[in-house]
C-alpha cells in the first residue's frame, strides 16, 4: 500500500512525501525478504531521484534493481532496468554508458517486451543517439519508436517520437 501511496505522490510531483512512503515500503519489503517486491521499490525511488535531479543517486537504485532482476531472470523487467541505467547516464553526461545499457535493453525488447515498452525504448536511444551527433541512427529509431506509439495510442511516445525526429532533421 506505501507504494502504491508513494506512485500518487511521484505523479503528482509530491516527491519528499513520494519518497517518504517508498522508503516505508522498502523497510517492511526488506524485512519480509521480498526481492520482487524490494526491486519494484528500487526502481521507483530510482525514477523519483531522476526526476528530482539526483541522476548519481538515482543511479545506485537502478543498479540495486538490476542486481535483484538478473537474480530472477525478469525479462521485460531486466529491459527497464537496461533502460533506466542508460537515461541516468545520459543525465550524467556518459553518452557511451547510456548507448551500451539503451542498446542492450532495445536488445531485450525485441525479444521479451510489447510494442509500447520497445516503443520507449527505442526513443530513448534515438535521443542519446541524437545529443551524441548520431543523426542517421536517431532518425531510424525515432521512427521506429513514433510507429509504434501511433500502433498503440502512446501519445506521450507519439510526442516523444516526433520531437526527436524535428530535433534530428534540424541538426543535419
Amino acid at each position: 500500500v506505501y507504494n502504491a501511496i508513494g506512485t500518487i505522490h511521484h505523479y503528482d510531483h509530491n516527491y519528499k512525501q513520494a519518497r517518504s512512503f517508498y522508503d516505508r515500503s522498502l523497510k517492511i519489503r526488506q524485512q519480509q525478504g521480498r526481492k520482487q517486491e524490494i526491486a519494484i521499490l528500487y526502481g521507483n525511488i530510482g525514477s523519483l531521484l531522476e526526476v528530482m535531479g539526483h541522476p548519481d543517486s538515482a543511479l545506485a537504485y537502478h543498479r540495486r534493481n538490476l542486481q535483484l532482476r538478473r537474480q530472477q531472470g525478469a525479462g521485460p523487467w531486466l529491459a527497464i532496468c537496461y533502460a533506466n541505467l542508460g537515461a541516468c547516464y545520459g543525465k550524467l553526461g556518459q553518452r557511451d554508458s547510456a548507448l551500451h545499457y539503451l542498446r542492450h535493453s532495445l536488445e531485450l525488447v525485441r525479444t521479451s517486451g510489447g510494442p509500447r515498452l520497445r516503443g520507449s525504448v527505442l526513443a530513448m536511444l534515438g535521443q542519446a543517439e541524437l545529443e551524441g551527433g548520431a543523426f542517421t541512427h536517431a532518425v531510424g529509431h525515432c521512427e521506429e519508436a513514433l510507429k509504434l506509439a501511433r500502433q498503440t495510442g502512446a501519445l506521450p511516445g507519439v510526442e516523444a517520437g516526433l520531437d526527436c525526429l524535428y530535433q534530428a532533421y534540424s541538426a543535419m
